[in-house]
């Protein structure tokens, strides 16, 4: 099969014009737990900095602490029988908000609602969700014994406990939801997938691609489950960036007649860029672009040697990063390994399915209408502009999330 180079060229040059970078995984999410004992229900609120500080309009700590307790004593809430639940002060000069000690990076409160009653217990979380539309509370519901993993979301602001039964957990579906939209609105993910395209001269190379990409995935959710690999979020968002200038890097060297200035070139820069880094002591950058080059030089001289199916090694490491996304984002709810395993699937297949769609379109498109394309475009300038912007947008992602 011949490379598909005019609507590719067009949606990654769309690509290119929403270049932001994306927000790392876990920085528009929070995290809620609800024990319910008896007739109190008592709130555990964790928030990212970054969420707690736009709230709070204040970067210093006491004041977005201060700001950010009563914050959530406007938004969360908890009713029985119809009535709402008062918060009560837990004493020592504590307050209605008491602050946590939760570690870097994160905010928390807890606070104790006293209810009348305790049947038809309605558990409501409105915080955020009118400033960021976007976002996702991860929660976990407690009572007697017995806990669920639930979700708030923007339209899904309310939960009702069952007086009798055990509080359902949040259906597979709602992870499926979860992973397709992210891959959805992930620019770097969909620019590599149709970059990924450009790299196909057969039918079956469509197959091994998804495949490599599929077997990422699940080598990723074999790894994280038991909580042996726990990425930071801000590192794996970087090194998808790298992926995608790699990706250029081997359709370029398909392209040139030269392929060793090709096989030299994207190691080369990661190297300046790894040194311009370590002058100015941002030395985890430094050590990632330097890790960078030496990884891009081996494979790119790999794929000179080897062409034939080298290029799935990318595939198989954007599956295998992606695959970390959910997970890092719910590091710091206390999940069991069976809980996180059905989510994390659930999370992979959306997104899969998402990667199916993005890959089968365009070459379905392709089969249709690849003789006017043969003789209408010329195929190697398009391949090498797409590899141009795929290239450009790889160091952008990588650098810029590095510095974030």
């Amino acid at each position: 099969m011949s490379r598909i180079p005019l609507a590719l060229l067009c949606l990654l040059l769309a690509c290119a014009a929403n270049a932001a970078p994306r927000p790392a995984g876990s920085t528009d999410v929070s995290y809620s737990v609800w024990t319910i004992s008896g007739s109190s229900v008592l709130v555990k609120f964790l928030l990212p900095t970054p969420v707690a500080q736009s709230l709070s309009g204040a970067d210093v700590p006491v004041l977005t602490t201060r700001k950010l307790g009563d914050y959530l004593l406007q938004h969360l809430a908890v009713q029985a029988g119809g009535r709402n639940c008062p918060a009560v002060d837990q004493g020592y000069d504590l307050g209605k908000a008491d602050p946590l000690a939760v570690g870097e990076g994160l905010y928390g409160f807890e606070i104790l609602f006293r209810c009348p009653g305790t049947a038809r217990l309605r558990l409501h979380n409105h915080a955020v969700f009118s400033r960021s539309p976007g976002h996702i509370d991860f929660a976990r519901v407690e009572k007697k014994g017995h806990s669920a993993e639930q979700l708030f979301t923007a339209g899904r602001e309310e939960l009702a406990v069952p007086d009798s039964a055990a509080m359902p957990a949040a259906g597979v579906g709602s992870y499926v939801r979860l992973g397709a939209v992210h891959l959805a609105v992930g620019l770097d993910r969909l620019c590599f997938l149709l970059g990924l395209l450009l790299l196909i001269r057969r039918k079956e190379d469509a197959a091994y691609a998804f495949a490599a990409l599929v077997a990422g995935y699940v080598l990723s959710m074999a790894v994280s489950a038991p909580g042996w690999i726990v990425p930071r979020a801000s590192l794996l968002e970087a090194f998808v960036g790298l992926m995608v200038a790699l990706l250029a890097a081997l359709i370029t060297l398909r392209e040139l007649r030269q392929p060793r200035v090709s096989a030299l070139g994207c190691p080369a820069l990661l190297a300046a860029l790894a040194l311009a880094a370590a002058f100015i002591h941002a030395h985890l950058a430094a050590l990632v672009l330097f890790g960078g080059a030496v990884f891009a030089g081996s494979l790119l001289k790999a794929a000179d040697w080897f062409p034939a199916r080298t290029w799935l090694v990318t595939a198989v490491l954007v599956g295998f990063l992606d695959g970390f996304v959910l997970p890092s984002a719910l590091a710091p709810l206390p999940l069991s390994v069976s809980s996180q395993l059905w989510m994390t699937a659930g999370f992979d297949a959306g997104a899969v399915l998402v990667a199916a769609l993005a890959m089968g379109a365009p070459l379905g498109v392709y089969l249709l209408v690849r003789r006017r394309l043969q003789a209408a475009t010329p195929r190697a300038l398009l391949n090498e502009l797409a590899a141009a912007c795929l290239g450009g947008l790889g160091t952008f992602w990588l650098v810029s999330r590095l510095y974030a």
